[in-house]
């Protein structure tokens, strides 16, 4: 419900509800939402849908590390089906340190594409949104 506080407060939708499922969408990444048109919102509201969008990209990549261990057999057998050869090598001996150098890895790839986009000679404001 927090998340849906920026869109009521800029006006974009009038209601609770309708700014939480906006916001749910955004941190799971499902796409799904009710703006009819994107570009018609506001800079903030862009930005504020682009973080919350990284962010579930973040939390699915840690939560999938978090939650693959206790699903048990059929999270190996998917995480397998990854790697060639009889066994898998594992990032880290410890959840908490897979998910910090996999929280790690994203925020390198972020920044990387970044710089590269404003080396590319696009806005700072779209280089932060990868548009």
């Amino acid at each position: 419900m927090l998340g849906g506080i920026p869109y009521v407060l800029e006006g974009t939708f009038k209601n609770l509800i309708d700014s939480t499922f906006e916001s749910m969408s955004d941190f799971t990444i499902t796409e799904a939402t009710l703006l009819a048109v994107l570009e018609a919102e506001t800079l903030s509201i862009l930005f504020w849908r682009g973080m919350t969008h990284w962010l579930g990209g973040l939390g699915i990549v840690v939560l999938f590390v978090a939650v693959a261990p206790t699903v048990g057999a059929g999270a190996a057998r998917m995480l397998g089906a990854q790697f060639s050869g009889l066994t898998h090598p594992r990032l880290t001996p410890r959840i908490t340190d897979t998910a910090k150098v996999l929280t790690v890895i994203y925020l390198t790839l972020s920044v990387a594409t970044t710089l590269a986009l404003l080396l590319a000679e696009m806005s700072l404001y779209s280089a932060i949104h990868n548009y």
